[in-house]
Formats: C-alpha cells, sequence, structure tokens
C-alpha cells in the first residue's frame, strides 16, 4: 500500500529504499565520526568519501599516511582508493555497535620509505602505532563505541620508493607484491574497538612492505618491540 508523506502519494518499495539509505547513511556517518585518528600515533588524512546505503558500501579516495616529523618525503603510505564492504544486516539491527566489514580493498598503494641517519619513517611509524600510552584507556564522554570485525583484506598493485633526506622522495618505483588475509581480525588477532582494527591494519601493511623492501632478518631485528606492542595491545 502506498505510503503518505505530506500530500503525495509514495510508492511502499520507495519509501522503504529511502528509509534504509536514510538509516545506513546516519549510521555510516555516526561510525566515520567516532574515529578518533590522534589515538593512533600516526596522521592519516582522506579525500573524498562515498556511500552506497544499499549495498553498505564505503569507498574512500586518496587516503594518505603522514610522515613523522623531520622527514621531507610528501607521505609515508597513500592509496588512491579503498572500498569497504559492510554487513548491512548486521549495522542496521545492532544500529551501529556490531559492524562485520566483509571485504576492505586496497588499491594504487605506493610507500616511501625514507631512511635517516639512524632510523627510517617506517620505523619511526611503527614505534608511534604502538606508543599510546594511557590514551587507550582514558574515559570517553561519547557512548557510541562500536565493535568492528575485519575479514577480507586485499591491497593491490603496492608499489614503493626507497628515498632519503636527500631525495626527499625521488627514487625508482618497486612492485612489492599484494597484500591479502582471508579473515583479517582472526588470523591477526586485532581488537574489536575501530581505532584498534585500524592501528593494526596499518602496522600489518607496513611491516608487510619492510620485510620486503629490507628483510625478513632485520625487519624482525628493528621492528620486534613494536610487533610485541602490537600483539599485546591485541589480547
Amino acid at each position: 500500500m502506498p505510503a503518505s508523506a505530506g500530500n503525495k502519494i509514495v510508492d511502499h518499495d520507495t519509501y522503504q529504499s529511502s528509509t534504509c539509505d536514510n538509516t545506513v547513511g546516519f549510521l555510516v556517518k555516526t561510525l566515520m565520526a567516532s574515529f578518533d585518528s590522534s589515538l593512533l600515533g600516526v596522521t592519516v588524512t582522506v579525500g573524498a568519501m562515498h556511500i552506497e546505503p544499499m549495498m553498505a558500501r564505503i569507498e574512500v579516495e586518496d587516503v594518505t599516511v603522514q610522515n613523522p616529523a623531520g622527514y621531507r618525503s610528501p607521505f609515508l603510505l597513500h592509496a588512491d582508493r579503498v572500498v569497504l564492504d559492510l554487513d548491512l544486516q548486521k549495522l542496521i539491527l545492532s544500529v551501529g555497535q556490531d559492524v562485520d566489514v566483509q571485504e576492505l580493498v586496497m588499491s594504487g598503494v605506493d610507500v616511501i620509505y625514507e631512511r635517516s641517519w639512524s632510523s627510517s619513517n617506517l620505523h619511526d611509524s611503527l614505534k608511534a602505532l604502538t606508543d599510546l600510552g594511557e590514551k587507550l584507556h582514558m574515559p570517553k564522554p561519547a557512548e557510541f563505541h562500536p565493535e568492528v570485525t575485519l575479514h577480507r583484506v586485499a591491497a593491490k598493485d603496492i608499489g614503493a620508493k626507497i628515498s632519503s633526506s636527500l631525495t626527499a622522495g625521488r627514487g625508482l618505483r618497486l612492485e612489492v607484491g599484494d597484500f591479502s588475509y582471508e579473515d583479517f581480525s582472526r588470523q591477526v588477532h586485532s581488537g574489536r574497538a575501530l581505532v584498534d582494527v585500524v592501528r593494526v591494519l596499518l602496522g600489518t601493511l607496513m611491516q608487510s612492505v619492510l620485510a620486503t623492501l629490507v628483510g625478513k632478518r632485520a625487519i624482525n631485528k628493528a621492528t620486534g618491540c613494536c610487533s610485541a606492542a602490537l600483539a599485546c595491545r591485541r589480547r
């Protein structure tokens, strides 16, 4: 039966679709607004965001992880596009409290590995991702604390440059390969808070790129303490 909207007669299916669009759009925007990037330890910026409510799909353009202070290259990590497909039923029934990400795909990923005299931007950022102190334990005034489960993760077309303060991000682009998990939350044992999932995802991706660029033996030695701290925070 048609639904009435003011003086207009609206088809029931159209009305339901519009209501669903508004609900999902509101929940996704609330989810994004609840994300406190200051808890990451690194600065992340994003470009345009597109939401397809009926498909529970979020597309984010130009996701950039900025360099720590003291580095000259334009960024540490940049993804042209990140697409997330959510479980629509769980999102609506939990009123946005249970966010089940069925798939997250990053494309056009570039990393600049800039070396300093004693460290690098990737090593410093990995340390920052784990150096959160008491921030995660401080009480938050907001009551919206969604739990996130991340399943399939794929990063395609990953490239990396090895740079220094003298070259400021210029250098030969190397193909690093793809980065993928079938069930990220289960395989990596990340926490379910949104900031934890993002932090562990970024750290895991950075370690993967470092392992390719400088070798697994070197990365194990250089980031052993970071890995231990990440694992500790996941529990």
